[in-house]
């Protein structure tokens, strides 16, 4: 898996493996906001936000770069980023 390839679809599934890891991968932290910053693409910008929701040790941790992905120029990626924030401040109930 490698969050550096020129291959968007393989840097999505790079970054949903880490994801899938949880807090585990928290290590990983720093590697995912420059691809939730300035990545081309807006889908690994997306998977990037639920990587970063999910490595995040604490919410706190999590609570700025996702603040930042809601100055996405993409509406997707901004969405997501609201709901995550959302969950991760409390503020959507859990179901």
């Amino acid at each position: 898996a490698d969050l550096k390839s020129g291959d968007a679809k393989e840097r999505e599934r790079s970054i949903l493996a880490l994801a899938a890891m949880g807090p585990k991968a928290s290590s990983a932290l720093g590697a995912l906001a420059p691809l939730l910053k300035s990545d081309p693409s807006p889908r690994v910008r997306i998977c990037a936000v639920v990587a970063v929701a999910s490595v995040a040790r604490t919410n706190q941790d999590a609570v700025a770069p996702l603040r930042k992905a809601m100055s996405d120029p993409d509406p997707r990626v901004r969405a997501v980023a609201a709901q995550a924030l959302k969950v991760l401040e409390g503020g959507a109930a859990a179901d």
